[in-house]
């Protein structure tokens, strides 16, 4: 049985995936080449106009190491790719741990997004001391 995402889930995927884009600082035209299609063509999926398939969303998936629960669904799952980096150079590695704690902290309300900032903000006081 296929599930059929409704206009505000379409709109939710499509900022996920624009947020993730802009937190690696990709362009437009970057992610189009990523997907295999036109810089156009990326930008009509991102403003609604078009569907990105689900081969491409898997690409996304494994290529910034986010996983299809929480393209498609939202939901952060802990751990996701930390055990899959230990194989990458350190600047690799140093992105998808950054990618991988904003994914996290945009899933939590507003209130907890500020304790755990606060939190991360004194555990890197710390280490620079």
């Amino acid at each position: 049985m296929a599930y059929i995402f409704s206009e505000n889930d379409s709109k939710k995927i499509r900022k996920r995936i624009k947020s993730i884009q802009n937190q690696i600082g990709l362009t437009n035209d970057e992610m189009g080449k990523l997907f295999c299609i036109s810089k156009t063509q990326y930008q009509k999926i991102i403003s609604g106009n078009a569907i990105l398939g689900e081969d491409k969303l898997i690409v996304f998936s494994r290529a910034f190491n986010v996983s299809l629960d929480y393209i498609l669904l939202g939901y952060s799952v802990s751990g996701m790719f930390l055990d899959k980096i230990q194989d990458v150079d350190e600047e690799t590695k140093f992105q998808q741990i950054i990618i991988y704690l904003s994914v996290f902290l945009e899933s939590l309300p507003h209130e907890e997004k500020l304790k755990k900032l606060a939190y991360l903000f004194e555990v890197l006081s710390r280490v620079l001391k």
